[in-house]
């Protein structure tokens, strides 16, 4: 089958090639000393590692089943019931909105801004910043110029083979 439709393995091969990511430069492997520099902010209403007192496991009238997990009453959600989802702006950011504060990017989850290690080492500039996120892009499309070139080149090659 794949030596009679060469077409049909060529794009197959491409289309497993697009899937796989090739040398995804966007991606950064997060060491312990990265993922507490994040800044990642604690919810107030918990203590400060983040589990619940020993009296209850559940926080705002929650119901404890199993002792672990929680039944949250209406307009409260999370592991504890400790996210009150008619106060989960960031101010004039919407729940779940991202944005671009103090060198870093940061998105707003139940009134809590959660920023990923500053993306920007040199500079904080947001422009800067586009440019070398679009580079990768780039980049990005030349590797799919070649796959396809390379895909061309060897049906040339398979289609050479079946004539000569």
């Amino acid at each position: 089958m794949t030596w009679r439709h060469p077409v049909r393995l060529l794009f197959f091969v491409s289309l497993a090639l697009h899937i796989i990511h090739l040398g995804d430069n966007n991606y950064q492997k997060k060491s312990k000393a990265k993922a507490q520099e994040a800044g990642r902010l604690e919810h107030p209403g918990l203590p400060p590692t983040g589990v619940p007192p020993r009296l209850s496991c559940c926080r705002n009238g929650g119901t404890c089943v199993l002792g672990s997990f929680c039944i949250c009453p209406a307009h409260f959600t999370g592991r504890y019931c400790e996210h009150d989802q008619r106060h989960s702006e960031c101010g004039a950011l919407m729940h779940g909105a991202w944005t671009f504060h103090s060198c870093r990017l940061c998105r707003c989850v139940f009134s809590v801004l959660h920023c990923l290690p500053q993306q920007t080492p040199d500079s904080c500039d947001l422009e800067e910043f586009l440019a070398a996120r679009s580079n990768g892009q780039n980049a990005h499309r030349v590797l799919n110029v070649l796959v396809l070139l390379l895909c061309s080149l060897l049906q040339r090659l398979l289609r050479e083979g079946r004539d000569g």
